[in-house]
């Protein structure tokens, strides 16, 4: 007993049994995704993406999670989003009994690139740690059929944790 003190005195932060680990969260980020956007109507292109098992616990009774910034860029089939006049951007979780969260409604400027902000007070804490995850980009303007932008997102989390398996 008095060895395995010891060590554990002598090593701070190691871990001496590694059979349940988990990561705080501080910042979940998406960085240059494909999305496939498909003309929903003649007024609008969607895309969306889902996540079955997220996997994220509260740790905090003050967790808290909100988008930071949301980027798309033209990747193919589309010169520029010159036809593109608004974006917006929701969070699913399919069958939790949450509403739709709309984290982004901005307008688009109509060039090759756009950023913008999320809603800073839109508490995404229950959808990451809902059973299941979505997200759905619109892009609102005449559509000119399917094409594909590069997708990048930031949530600032606070107080979440996942557990990493081996």
């Amino acid at each position: 007993m008095r060895a395995l003190l010891l060590i554990a005195m002598a090593c701070p932060g190691c871990v001496l049994d590694s059979s349940h680990v988990s990561t705080e969260l501080v910042a979940v980020c998406t960085e240059d995704v494909p999305l496939v956007l498909e003309r929903e109507s003649d007024t609008r292109s969607t895309a969306r993406v889902e996540v079955k098992k997220v996997g994220a616990q509260v740790d905090d009774p003050d967790a808290h999670a909100t988008l930071d910034v949301v980027s798309l860029a033209v990747l193919n089939g589309v010169d520029d989003l010159a036809f593109a006049e608004r974006m917006t951007l929701d969070v699913l979780a399919p069958g939790s009994g949450l509403p739709d969260a709309r984290v982004v409604d901005a307008p688009v400027a109509g060039t090759a690139s756009v950023t913008a902000q999320g809603d800073d007070t839109i508490d995404l804490v229950d959808y990451l740690t809902a059973d299941e995850l979505a997200i759905r980009l619109a892009l609102d303007g005449p559509s000119p059929g399917d094409f594909a932008v590069l997708f990048d997102a930031c949530i600032d989390v606070d107080g979440i944790v996942v557990d990493d398996e081996e």
